[in-house]
């Protein structure tokens, strides 16, 4: 076995919906989901065609993408996965919470929304002991996240955990939410990106968030 094979790959999934049937669209979704998909690839993320989702995305795309990304054969232990989330998201009854495609009903997000419960269970399956997943929408903290400070002192934390958490030897599983389960996530000013994806990519990029 090679040192490479060793050390592992490092891996990441871009999922960005801007364009929805039912829900408003977010067009600076688009420039969150490029934006961390160039930062990405800079420094080191290996980033498939079918794993950058970004525009209009529909229910079955989305969930036979995130299977084979954390359940996939190819996946080693030593795989570094990084999954990024732009886009609407909705609790729903009991401590239910959907990330909404493209299709999805605003009164049934269960039907064709993708469960955060889905997305815990197959990342905890998979054969990956290193995993980052970072999720830029409303209500994110309803998933239980622990959600800290403003959006530069989470991207903060963002930063240090890819930095320090998942280094060559380093094994951990860190979930980044933008908000708190009460409040929405916001664009810029200028309506280019997210507030917490601009922060973030600051970070990774070699600036202060």
């Amino acid at each position: 076995m090679t040192q490479t094979d060793n050390r592992g790959r490092k891996k990441a999934m871009i999922i960005a919906i801007s364009e929805y049937d039912n829900f408003p669209n977010l067009e600076f979704v688009k420039n969150d989901g490029e934006m961390m998909y160039k930062t990405l690839k800079k420094i080191g993320f290996e980033i498939s065609d079918k794993r950058k989702l970004i525009g209009k995305v529909d229910h079955d795309t989305m969930t036979k993408s995130i299977k084979e990304f954390f359940r996939g054969d190819d996946v080693k232990s030593s795989d570094t996965l990084l999954l990024y989330y732009s886009g609407h998201g909705v609790p729903h009854s009991r401590n239910d919470y959907y990330f909404v495609t493209s299709e999805t009903r605003s009164d049934k997000p269960d039907v064709e929304g993708y469960s955060y419960d889905e997305l815990s269970k197959i990342s905890r399956n998979s054969n990956s002991t290193k995993i980052v997943k970072i999720i830029d929408c409303c209500y994110s903290g309803a998933l239980g996240i622990p959600s800290k400070g403003d959006e530069k002192s989470k991207a903060l934390i963002g930063k240090r955990k890819i930095e320090k958490s998942f280094e060559q030897e380093g094994e951990g599983r860190f979930v980044l939410a933008s908000s708190l389960g009460s409040q929405e996530s916001f664009s810029l000013k200028d309506k280019t990106c997210s507030v917490f994806t601009y922060h973030i990519n600051q970070g990774l990029n070699g600036s202060e968030p």
